[in-house]
């Protein structure tokens, strides 16, 4: 009696033991890949190229989706960005990458520059969904800017 409930035992933690303790989970494609702690190789690696900004979201309320028509983000592996918004140059500066604790109190690399104008702006290098980057204001009442790698 005892040597069969020992059996009995064994045969159902056997396949426990062989098992993997540890599974890879299978990223699922259209789930988020924060890029918050990566390194800024990796994040330079990300960002470099040509974009298409979509739209942005967000602002006052949180909530406001404005179409952006004409505008796109150029990065160069020099550091160096062209921004358009609506068929009009807003910026060409050298972009600075710091990692900062974000106004939104996590720790992420931001991309600052000027526009223009002379107008210092942050956005924070935030995640990608698919083939999609989404780069954030980091401000009070930020707009996240959606957009797509372009050739």
């Amino acid at each position: 009696m005892i040597h069969q409930k020992i059996l009995m035992l064994i045969i159902f933690t056997l396949p426990l033991l062989s098992t993997k303790c540890k599974k890879e989970r299978a990223k699922n494609p259209g789930e988020i890949v924060y890029l918050r702690d990566i390194s800024l190789t990796a994040i330079k690696n990300e960002v470099v190229g040509n974009w298409k900004i979509h739209y942005s979201y967000g602002g006052f309320t949180g909530n406001i989706k404005t179409p952006m028509v004409g505008s796109y983000f150029k990065v160069l592996t020099n550091d160096s960005i062209y921004l358009t918004f609506n068929n009009n140059i807003f910026a060409s500066d050298k972009a600075i990458f710091n990692r900062i604790n974000t106004i939104f109190n996590y720790t992420a690399y931001s991309m600052d520059f000027f526009a223009l104008g002379g107008a210092g702006y942050s956005w924070i290098v935030d995640y990608k969904i698919k083939d999609t980057l989404v780069l954030v204001d980091n401000a009070t009442n930020p707009d996240a800017y959606i957009m797509t790698r372009i050739p």
